[in-house]
């Protein structure tokens, strides 16, 4: 679905252990101009600033249930 949207790349994270960090930074050889947490989860937005370049853009998505 990614891809039918222009996605170009994508990161299937597969098992407790993978490094989602390390796969994003060499995936885009550094970081990336945006990044999105949509789930809630803490964790993943702590993970988005490693991702993301300098002056880069994260977007966290919440929505109250």
């Amino acid at each position: 679905m990614a891809l039918e949207f222009g996605a170009t790349d994508f990161v299937l994270a597969n098992g407790d252990d993978f490094d989602s960090v390390a796969a994003v930074q060499q995936l885009s050889g550094g970081g990336v101009d945006h990044s999105f947490e949509v789930v809630g989860s803490t964790k993943l937005l702590a993970d988005c600033l490693p991702m993301t370049k300098a002056g880069g853009n994260i977007c966290a998505v919440g929505v109250r249930t």
